[in-house]
């Protein structure tokens, strides 16, 4: 079945909540303690959380029939000056399918993303595959930065 990419909407939160939990919990929970996870989570991923992003970003969603499979969610960086891609996490049991290539592909030819003169893409060192590529992608590191200090 063909993975479809759709824009998710405030009708959505409930979904996109428990899917970004999933999929960071998927990802990154092996590096928290269990409380420090849950609090996490709270602070970040919740449904009130998502609420207030999607007042502020786009989220886009992968799907295959009626499955979320993934998302990316995108929108104007914290400077100004371009647009952030701040999350895009696929399901670990839909890896390595090009779901997340064609989330980023899907972002990347959206009118904010086009015309922004910048464009910020975060990625944790341990996500990057060998060779120093995401996903089959070529990214230039431009700048290192530490996000919890």
């Amino acid at each position: 079945m063909r993975i479809e990419i759709s824009e998710a909407t405030g009708r959505d939160v409930e979904e996109i909540s428990a899917l970004s939990i999933r999929t960071y919990v998927e990802a990154f929970g092996a590096d928290f303690a269990p409380d420090d996870l849950a609090h996490h989570l709270a602070q970040t991923l919740s449904v009130a959380r998502w609420n207030a992003y999607f007042s502020r970003d786009r989220v886009l969603v992968a799907r295959r029939g009626s499955d979320a499979l993934g998302y990316i969610q995108f929108g104007p960086s914290d400077d100004g000056r371009g647009v952030e891609i701040r999350r895009v996490y696929v399901l670990a049991a839909a890896q390595n399918q090009s779901i997340g290539t064609q989330l980023l592909q899907a972002a990347l030819a959206s009118p904010e993303c086009r015309m922004a003169t910048t464009l910020y893409v975060d990625v944790r060192e341990a996500m990057r595959a060998p060779g120093g590529s995401t996903s089959g992608l070529a990214l230039h590191i431009m700048e290192r930065r530490n996000p919890f200090g």
